[in-house]
């Protein structure tokens, strides 16, 4: 990125490392998927008449990610039968990947970031899918229940 203005004129550019004064700042970047949203801006001064003029000019970065994350949930889950449980998947890419898990064989639907008391009918591998419009990824998830006291496994 590049700021510049005409002569006479202090430019700063954020995220830019301090150089010598003058009309023109630069900051070379080789952009990741953490810099998206990162918003560089550029600042020039210039005295006119004893009075300080200013401008600022803010450009936000949009990077997107080539692939998505090969990781959608982290892991797979033993749960105690009756205990409060939010299961955590979040899949990583740019755009925003949609998420859906649901269980093989049934095709029931896993309940993804909400706060539940864990029942045995929710036991099982489920199959999660990251979908974007870089691609789609797929992750089995085991979901594991440790029965409560004096109940039977089964």
């Amino acid at each position: 990125m590049e700021c510049e203005a005409r002569a006479a004129t202090v430019v700063t550019l954020n995220g830019a490392p301090a150089g010598p004064l003058g009309p023109r700042a630069h900051l070379q970047l080789t952009p990741s998927a953490q810099d998206n949203g990162r918003c560089l801006s550029c600042s020039a001064e210039l005295e006119v008449a004893g009075l300080v003029v200013q401008k600022h000019q803010t450009l936000e970065l949009h990077v997107l990610c080539p692939q998505l994350d090969q990781r959608v949930c982290l892991g797979n889950w033993t749960w105690q039968e009756g205990s409060e449980q939010t299961l955590m998947c979040e899949p990583r890419g740019n755009p925003i990947p949609k998420l859906n898990c649901s269980r093989k064989g049934d095709g029931a639907s896993l309940p993804i970031g909400d706060l539940r008391t864990v029942k045995r009918e929710v036991a099982g591998t489920y199959l999660c899918r990251a979908t974007s419009a870089r691609g789609g990824v797929t992750q089995e998830v085991v979901v594991n229940m440790l029965w409560g006291a004096g109940s039977a496994a089964g």
